[in-house]
């Protein structure tokens, strides 16, 4: 049986691993949150070190309407979304076979009362949440509340998680197959017919950049004060003529809008 919690039995290369599927859960469209349950779901993850004995986190109804940019008049809504993140909040952990494997919800339950709300998480996946805080990203809130793109919020998060800090720059390579996997691009979409007769289906790589990554990227460094995050050139990588992806290079910066620098 897999013991999700027993950090002190188990190998570092099996917590990395498990780290890694929790973090590719939460970062990338997978999930089926949209852009808003996708922000619940941070500003509850954001709290994990906050939680009570029980494992209930603490939100202010006002925060989260801020984060949200709703009016306070429609924080009666809220019930009806923590339900839905409740529900897809769902990760699955498979075991050295295929009769081994650990599910379950990452979101239990949810109250409130007139200022607050109240958010059960499982306690199997407790420890996991605060290392992954720890060992991968960081859940800023503050960073990625402004995004109305969800792939801006996913380009931010993975683009975080893949950052240097020995460096001051990090450059972060993708293949189209792992912008279109991240981003959850099906099978027939951006195809188009070339050739003279139309004889060619192709994918259209300048329709799915312009709508996808270079959307993400503008909202980003709409506000880098806010976002924390600068990219700077994308490089287009091509092999045999054709382009295989994109190398990515950006910074992070601090409230005072200076870039990180290791040495300071």
């Amino acid at each position: 049986m897999i013991d999700i919690t027993a950090y002190d039995n188990r190998s570092t290369e099996d917590l990395k691993n498990e780290l890694i599927v929790l973090h590719n859960i939460l970062a990338r469209k997978s999930t089926r949150l949209n852009t808003l349950e996708l922000k619940l779901l941070y500003a509850v993850l954001s709290k994990v070190r906050t939680r009570d004995e029980n494992n209930i986190v603490k939100l202010k109804k006002s925060d989260l309407c801020e984060v949200l940019g709703i009016d306070k008049t429609n924080s009666n809504k809220l019930r009806e979304w923590f339900k839905k993140v409740a529900h897809k909040s769902w990760v699955e952990f498979d075991g050295k076979n295929e009769e081994e494997w650990k599910d379950g919800f990452l979101v239990i339950d949810s109250s409130s009362d007139r200022h607050h709300v109240y958010v059960g998480l499982n306690r199997t996946f407790v420890p996991l949440l605060v290392e992954l805080e720890k060992h991968f990203t960081s859940f800023y809130l503050d960073n990625i509340g402004h995004f109305k793109s969800k792939n801006s919020i996913i380009l931010y998060q993975n683009l975080k998680s893949w950052f240097k800090r020995e460096y001051m720059v990090t450059h972060k390579k993708y293949s189209l197959d792992e912008l279109k996997k991240m981003f959850e691009i099906g099978p027939g979409e951006y195809m188009v017919k070339r050739g003279k007769n139309k004889e060619r289906v192709v994918f259209d790589t300048f329709t799915f950049k312009a709508r996808t990554l270079d959307v993400a990227v503008r909202e980003i460094n709409a506000d880098v004060i806010k976002s924390g995050m600068k990219i700077g050139n994308i490089e287009t990588i091509k092999r045999g003529g054709f382009v295989w992806g994109y190398d990515i290079e950006y910074s992070l910066f601090d409230k005072e809008g200076r870039i990180w620098d290791p040495e300071r």
